[in-house]
């Protein structure tokens, strides 16, 4: 939440419009960006313009809100487009997930979509996960780099709406 109040606060310096933001958030943060779009209540500011779910699960809390985001579609009443983004080759988050919550969302009001690639968990946004230090480094694989660019352009163009 201390990350997404900084730049409503901050936006027009860096000559972006606090009302026109697209949150995007990967693995336990999409979750937590789109909880942003469903329960605007509960993250103190206005809606986003877009919500951009990358490699995520919905149907456990969002870190935003506490609440899942599966359960809160029904209660929704925001339209806000989600984008969903995910690995094909996903073994820590498997993309089924991102199907799954895009069905859901096709119930409801809001424009949804889902873009795939041919990648792993940390593919999709450009990284590998070195297992020796722990985290993830910047990829070096073809695949990861096509997916994470494909990953930047389709943020970029939730903010074109």
């Amino acid at each position: 939440m201390a990350s997404l109040r900084y730049v409503r606060e901050n936006a027009a310096s860096f000559g972006a419009d606090p009302e026109q933001l697209v949150v995007a958030g990967w693995s336990m943060g999409a979750g937590a960006a789109i909880g942003t779009a469903l329960r605007p209540d509960l993250t103190d500011g206005p809606l986003p313009k877009a919500v951009v779910g990358i490699a995520g699960l919905y149907g456990r809390p969002a870190r935003s809100t506490g609440t899942v985001p599966l359960d809160d579609l029904e209660a929704a009443a925001s339209a806000v487009p989600v984008v969903l983004i995910h690995g094909t080759a996903d073994t820590v988050v498997e993309s089924h997930h991102s199907r799954d919550f895009l069905a859901a969302l096709e119930r409801g009001p809001r424009p949804a979509r889902l873009h795939e690639a041919d990648t792993d968990h940390a593919g999709i946004i450009m990284t590998a996960y070195d297992p020796g230090l722990g985290h993830c480094v910047p990829a070096t694989g073809a695949d990861a780099l096509r997916a994470g660019r494909e990953t930047a352009r389709i943020v970029a163009e939730a903010a074109l709406g």
